[in-house]
């Protein structure tokens, strides 16, 4: 008799839908990433018709793509080992064999893609630097701006979205707009206009120590107005840029919380808005009335708690907790985020809910760094890495065990990305703490990860740090987890990408190989693509190891069934 599958896998196997990317030409067509067949893959949809068709089958999968700006075709960049560097392809709406977008369009890292009719602009890098290219209807391509610093179609830093094919080029193809460091600060973009056939500095906007972001250009042809968003009161706020004249006209809103503009109406009169509270967005429709999504039942899980405490310094530090039912004090998962500019949100989250499955509460915190917060907030780390999050951390930790909700004889760390930095920083410079930790993905030697970094990383590593590695090597050394790593005492759990360009894996090695050499209990699990997988089997495999890993290291915990 078959055994059924979990709860805990029921849920990685219901089908995610990202997402719509429209074509601003072709209005009932349109591309969305799903897991429907297992692993993330770009989809087309003909609205009019119903027609739908699966377009990419990558191995490695994906979880971006466009449509063409007349709809006949759907773009994506090909990376086929993980490490999230490749090439651009197109492919038919209708399905088809792919094919190269552009012959002029070189192996890089994607930075942004803004498809036109006339033209199609892309942000590419590599080794060598940071190039904005054109590629013309005709097919030919050419380079209108290089740099050493970083570069990037407007729309990448976008929270909500992330809409380069909304925020790269405007509506009648003739100006390209980029968030760009070379101003000396990558870490608070300046944005700047270029005329797309020559590549001429149209306009420059910048905010000393704040960041500047694009959203999108209006829709209607010939209007030259571009929805930004700023920080001038102390968190992201929209506004209207008219590059031509310099006017910039806020969007007064009753709120002050993190708003990103996520489309115009057609026509360019009104704005979509996503407004960030405590961790839930909610839309709306600027001048007018309020609207909001509404969505289908999914799979059960348990709520998300909000949850504030303070830290060492009085601030107020926010949270989630996820409880696994009965009564505290329970063992407790500190899941703690990535980014480190990320946040974490009242979310469908299947890792989260199958450690709950489990038997964990699990913790979340919005530590110093997280966005949503404010300026200030967020940029804490600036020369400042690593301390301010664990501080925040253990500040979490303490609070949960004083209210009896957490037993401080079963607590349990794990983080991907920064995330993971964060586990392996705990463990060596607070080895009393947890009992164990899983690392994925994670920074353990920092230096040593700079090398193998992409462009876009690197550049930003230095607005971090200040510096590179042989600039600033006191500050480097003090915070990397591989000179606290003889202190660690828990076992831990790495599970590491072999190409991935953000945490590459040479450095991860080197902290286990240290591990190994005092024959400290630790666990390795390698798989073959980069930073994330998008193959659902693989998502579920990774949990599995995760989940089973726990069971043996925390007294009361059990895999799901």
């Amino acid at each position: 008799m078959t055994e059924p599958t979990p709860r805990w896998q029921q849920r990685y196997r219901a089908p995610v839908v990202g997402f719509p990317t429209w074509s601003r030409h072709a209005p009932d067509r349109l591309v969305y990433v799903s897991s429907e067949s297992g692993i993330y893959q770009l989809h087309s949809w003909d609205v009019a018709s119903g027609e739908q068709h699966q377009i990419t089958h990558e191995p490695v999968g994906l979880v971006s793509g466009e449509v063409s700006a007349d709809g006949e075709w759907v773009l994506w960049h090909r990376d086929r080992t993980g490490d999230e560097s490749g090439s651009w392809m197109a492919a038919p709406f209708v399905g088809g064999s792919p094919e190269p977008f552009a012959e002029g369009l070189p192996i890089g890292w994607d930075e942004g893609l803004a498809p036109g009719l006339e033209r199609t602009v892309a942000a590419i890098s590599d080794r060598d630097g940071f190039a904005i290219l054109v590629t013309e209807r005709d097919g030919t391509t050419r380079c209108i701006r290089q740099s050493r610093d970083s570069i990037l179609l407007g729309g990448s830093n976008a929270m909500v979205r992330g809409g380069t094919e909304l925020a790269g080029l405007s509506a009648d193809e003739r100006l390209v707009a980029v968030e760009h460091g070379e101003h000396g600060d990558l870490i608070h973009s300046a944005l700047r206009i270029l005329d797309a056939r020559t590549g001429a500095i149209v306009a420059d906007l910048e905010d000393a120590g704040r960041e500047l972001v694009a959203f999108a250009w209006s829709p209607v042809a010939g209007d030259e107005r571009l929805a930004i968003g700023h920080e001038r009161r102390g968190e992201r706020a929209p506004a209207i840029w008219e590059p031509r004249t310099g006017e910039v006209t806020d969007l007064a809103l009753p709120w002050d919380h993190l708003t990103e503009v996520t489309d115009w109406w057609p026509d360019g009169s009104a704005l979509l808005l996503s407004e960030l509270d405590a961790g839930r967005h909610r839309l709306h429709r600027y001048d007018r009335d309020e609207a909001l999504l509404t969505a289908g039942p999914a799979p059960t899980g348990r709520p998300f708690i909000p949850w504030s405490f303070p830290n060492p310094h009085g601030q107020v530090v926010t949270g989630w907790r996820i409880e696994p039912g009965g009564s505290g004090p329970f063992p407790t998962l500190f899941h703690i985020h990535g980014g480190p500019t990320s946040v974490d949100l009242d979310r469908w989250a299947p890792d989260l809910q199958a450690y709950v499955d489990a038997g964990f509460q699990v913790v979340l915190v919005n530590y110093r760094g997280s966005i949503g917060f404010g300026a200030a907030w967020r940029d804490t780390l600036i020369g400042n890495i690593g301390w301010p999050e664990v501080e925040d951390i253990l500040a979490g930790v303490d609070d949960l065990v004083a209210r009896g909700l957490a037993d401080p004889n079963r607590l349990a760390i794990a983080g991907w990305s920064w995330g993971g930095y964060l586990t392996l920083l705990m463990h060596g410079m607070h080895p009393d703490r947890f009992i164990t930790g899983v690392a994925g993905v994670p920074v353990g030697d920092y230096a040593l990860g700079y090398e193998d970094l992409s462009p876009l990383l690197q550049a930003y590593d230095r607005a971090l740090l200040g510096g590179t590695p042989a600039e600033v090597p006191e500050l480097m050394a003090e915070r990397s987890p591989i000179s606290y790593v003889d202190n660690v005492k828990a076992p831990i759990l790495f599970l590491a990408g072999e190409a991935d360009s953000r945490c590459p894996i040479r450095q991860v090695l080197a902290y286990t190989d240290r591990l190994a050499a005092r024959h400290h209990p630790h666990e390795l699990y390698l798989f073959p693509t980069g930073h994330a997988p998008f193959q659902i089997d693989e998502r579920i495999r990774q949990t599995a190891i995760v989940l089973d890993f726990l069971a043996r290291t925390v007294p009361g915990i059990r895999v799901p069934g």
